[in-house]
């Protein structure tokens, strides 16, 4: 009897607790100013205790606490507080939403998640003209088309010992906040890990941001403090532009690097391994930053200097990378500045000499210079950069000599607009072009002498400028040899282009180009020109290719006393017209000329044989076909 009485009491009171909890289980939950209060309950149970609807707080916590959802009284000693729930935002909105508040109040330990749609405009917690807030030990991760944490317009708040990974967006957002300290989080596997747009005197300190495009990500943003952050295996760590006056002292990065484009910033004391600093802007914001050499690259000292002239060896004492603005007549020699974001970097330096220098494996360049003259670059190795080897922009009378830039993921060496300068010696093979020449009017009269320039898997050379000299060098083993685009009056000559997949030497839509004595042999085609008109070939040997000179669309060239033997095609004309074509050799090709849709070409005194077939070869191939037919009868005949 005792035994049944029993079980009906545990069933009874097992029912009232179902029922009592049941009325607790909410789906959202929306206050909003003007007293009004709506419940909207569900019948969810991943976690009776902890399970919450949807919270909107629109500047009306007292109904919030007279609800249930939050304890205090929005005091500085006795804040409200919301704690320990569960929310599933259910792929739309923001789970928490607070607005229009400056009571005192603490969100803590709740798991928000699944939070989304719209633009990018909500969030796992959402703060919207927001003070006095503390966010504190939450995991606001997984959430859709949306951030982890998200403030908007809103001051003196702290987010603190947060997890928000995994975001669409971002794991921690400040769209326009000032004061703000966001310290102690974890923010992995985000497109950002932190990203604040418009903000002034917030501190970010002691994050951990890893696997995201950008660890932290500032723009708009003046006299901040960013220290203490661990940044590891982001695209970029930390990203800064069109900012003044920030503070970034003892971060750790990681495999990614650290970029400023701003004014007066001071950098000290941070950690990069594997990586390294770029900055960008003009001379003068370039050279406002205060950036020492307790900076450590890959172990060793950052040297940035501004302003300086005569630098010398000892100022640069076992550098991990350089940066100089500004500085001239210095002497940068015998470093090993690799595994950097670029090696060595100047912008505006003049009458520099860079030499005897390793810069390999570069997150950026091996070495780069922007807007510097009259240097020298000599004797660098700059293999197995992420961009460039060597990159030289808007930058005049220099001399690159004797470096090897190979397997670059670009170009060995990159020229864009610029003039007057010499690359010779230098070897730039296996990259995507082994030397680029970019800036029709503005790369004029460089001279490309001497280079090695092989197995590049675009192009050895390629010019896009006027008045340039090419000579002397190797481009063997590429797609084209050497290419010449949109250029004029410029001399190829003297060159090897052989055994490259297309064209030893291509020349198009160029006018007034001189090209000769070149060797172009075991191509597709020896030398090509396409819509180029007024350009004189001569002198070249262009031998066992497809075709060993071809014109198409270009008119009023002159073709004149070059060897062209043993190709299919000695000299191919298509759609070309008032061509002279003389005093060419022409041995051993299947046809000695072809013209396709041409008027008033002019050939004289070149010499033409086509090749023969070997002697006796129609006869013995004969013989052998009747021997194969006499076997087959044969055996026919034994079997009948």
């Amino acid at each position: 009897m005792k035994s049944k009485a029993k079980s009906k009491i545990i069933i009874l009171i097992t029912l009232g607790i179902l029922i009592a909890f049941s009325t607790l289980n909410n789906d959202n939950l929306n206050f909003n100013a003007g007293n009004r209060i709506d419940f909207n309950f569900g019948n969810k149970s991943l976690k009776i205790s902890a399970i919450s609807g949807k919270i909107h707080i629109d500047n009306n916590w007292t109904a919030a606490e007279s609800a249930g959802i939050c304890t205090g009284n929005g005091t500085y000693s006795e804040p409200y507080v919301i704690e320990d729930l569960v929310i599933d935002g259910g792929g739309s909105g923001s789970c928490i939403l607070i607005e229009n508040s400056i009571e005192y109040f603490r969100i803590e330990n709740c798991t928000v998640y699944n939070s989304g749609s719209g633009y990018y405009s909500h969030a796992g917690i959402k703060l919207v003209m927001v003070s006095n807030g503390l966010l504190i030990n939450n995991n606001a991760s997984n959430n859709n088309i949306s951030h982890g944490i998200y403030l908007n317009d809103s001051d003196n708040n702290t987010i603190s010992g947060n997890t928000a990974n995994n975001n669409w967006m971002s794991g921690i957002r400040i769209w326009s906040g000032d004061n703000n300290t966001i310290t102690g989080n974890t923010l992995n596997d985000n497109i950002f890990g932190i990203d604040i747009w418009v903000g002034d005197n917030n501190i970010i300190s002691g994050n951990t941001a890893n696997n995201n495009a950008r660890g932290i990500d500032l723009a708009d943003i003046d006299n901040n403090t960013i220290s203490g952050n661990i940044f590891n295996y982001n695209t970029v760590g930390i990203d800064l532009y069109f900012s003044t006056n920030n503070i970034f002292s003892g971060n750790a990065l990681t495999n990614n690097s650290m970029r400023l484009h701003g004014s007066n910033t001071i950098v000290s004391g941070n950690i990069i391994d594997n990586s390294g600093l770029s900055i960008s802007g003009s001379i003068e914001e370039l050279g406002s930053h205060t950036i020492d050499n307790t900076n450590l690259v890959n172990g060793n000292p950052l040297y940035y200097y501004a302003n300086e002239v005569n630098l010398e060896v000892n100022d640069f004492l076992n550098g991990g990378q350089v940066i100089l603005v500004n500085c001239n007549d210095s002497l940068i020699s015998n470093l090993n500045v690799s595994y950097s974001s670029s090696g060595i970097s100047l912008y505006y330096c003049n009458n520099n000499t860079i030499s005897g220098n390793t810069a390999d494996n570069n997150h950026d360049d091996g070495i780069y210079l922007y807007s510097s003259n009259n240097n020298m670059i000599s004797g660098n190795t700059a293999n197995s950069n992420t961009d460039y080897g060597i990159w030289i922009s808007s930058s005049n009378s220099s001399t690159i000599s004797g470096n090897n830039a190979n397997n670059n993921r670009y170009d060995g060496i990159w020229i864009d607009e610029s003039y007057n300068n010499t690359i010779s010696g230098n070897t730039a093979n296996y990259n995507r072009d082994g030397i680029s020449i970019i800036g029709t009017y503005v790369g004029i009269y460089n001279i490309l002498l001497g280079n090695t320039v092989i197995n590049n898997s675009r192009n050895g050379i390629i010019i896009d400028g006027v008045y340039s000299e090419i000579s002397g060098n190797t481009a063997n083993n590429n797609v084209y040899g050497i290419n010449i685009l949109f250029s004029n009056n410029n001399t190829i000559s003297g060159n090897n282009a052989n055994d490259n997949t297309k064209y030893g030497i291509y020349i198009g839509n160029s006018i007034n180009n001189i090209v000769s004595e070149n060797i172009a042999n075991n191509n597709e085609f020896g030398i090509r020109i396409f819509s180029g008109d007024n350009n004189t070939v001569s002198g070249n040997t262009a031998n066992n290719n497809e075709y060993g000179i071809g014109l198409y669309y270009s008119d009023n060239n002159d073709i004149s006393e070059n060897t062209a033997n043993n190709n299919g095609c000695g000299i191919y004309l298509y759609g070309s017209d008032n061509n002279d074509i003389s005093g060419n050799n022409l041995i051993g090709n299947d046809e000695c000329f072809l013209e396709e849709d041409c008027r008033d070409n002019r050939f004289s005194d070149n010499t033409c044989t086509r090749r023969q077939p070997i002697p006796g070869y129609n006869i013995l191939f004969l013989l052998g076909i009747l021997s194969v037919v006499v076997i087959l009868l044969s055996q026919k005949l034994k079997k009948s």
